[in-house]
């Protein structure tokens, strides 16, 4: 696979290639939208970085973006941007979806280049398979060229086949807290258990030289949960690597959503306000299990 950027500072609009035929004379553009700032799309898609090559694969639809990754087949991500935090969304009629992939490093790397509160144009055409992004910063403007890569579409986890039998609603800040604690040399997994008395949550660790376990208060305890639910007391242990990727979105989100179905497969999704906190975006980590779940 490969792919091209190109990123030109200029003082007027132009393509980057220093062409004299526009994009939008070439082609109409296949899906079109705008921001005042590109901080939430930055935040989202920081989160998820799982790999210093990392290829995301982007969904349009007239709802909003559906961005997902993956690791090893063993970690799944996603997130939604939805199509009203934009100040302009616009997919080109007679398309339900559209779909390409880029490299999320370099698509970051252009949405970062003035920082996170530039202006942002961005635009897809299927015909050239190339986005184009112009950011504007202060009268400043600069046009980046990325072209798609031609990857096969990510697999679904289909978490959603098997029943969910233990879900806990928590305070992002609260799990920031815990797995700050969870930090422990040595250890390379965490053991996540639900139980229908309390404590209802917990998560434990064992390292070289020692064990530590985080316990959650009950669930009438508003300071922690919003929600809780145990259908069966359940142990479930994960990657402890595969985790730290998983809670990065802590930090900008409000409060998560831990889900874990029969099979063991864990949801962890965070939900992530808009900066004036008037809308919600999420995105979903789907990871399996070390083993299979236990009383």
């Amino acid at each position: 696979m490969s792919e091209e950027v190109d990123v030109t500072p200029q003082n007027r609009s132009k393509t980057a290639s220093g062409s004299q035929t526009s994009q939008s004379s070439q082609d109409t553009p296949t899906f079109g939208c705008k921001l005042d700032s590109t901080d939430i799309l930055t935040s989202i898609l920081s989160t998820l970085m799982l790999d210093k090559e990392q290829v995301v694969h982007c969904n349009i639809m007239k709802a909003g973006l559906k961005f997902t990754v993956h690791k090893s087949k063993t970690l799944y991500a996603k997130a939604y941007v939805k199509s009203n935090v934009f100040r302009e969304f616009q997919l080109q009629e007679g398309f339900e979806t559209v779909h390409f992939a880029v490299s999320l490093p370099i698509f970051l790397q252009c949405l970062q280049v003035f920082g996170a509160s530039s202006h942002m144009q961005l635009t897809y055409s299927a015909q050239q398979e190339q986005v184009f992004l112009m950011l504007e910063d202060h009268g400043v403007i600069t046009q980046c060229d990325i072209k798609v890569l031609e990857v096969e579409d990510i697999e679904d986890f289909n978490f959603r086949s098997s029943n969910i039998v233990s879900r806990a609603v928590v305070k992002s800040g609260h799990l920031r807290l815990c797995f700050g604690e969870l930090d422990v040399p040595g250890a390379t997994e965490v053991a996540i258990a639900f139980n229908q008395q309390a404590p209802f949550l917990s998560f434990a660790v064992e390292g070289d030289s020692n064990f530590v376990e985080i316990e959650f208060p009950p669930d009438s305890d508003s300071e922690a949960f919003t929600e809780f639910e145990c259908k069966e007391p359940t142990v479930v242990k994960y990657p402890l690597a595969l985790v730290r990727l998983c809670i990065k979105g802590l930090a900008k989100a409000d409060h998560t959503n831990l889900r874990v179905n029969q099979q063991g497969m864990l949801s962890m999704q965070h939900v992530i306000p808009t900066p004036d906190d008037k809308l919600t975006n999420w995105v979903e980590f789907f990871m399996c299990s070390l083993s299979e779940p236990s009383d």
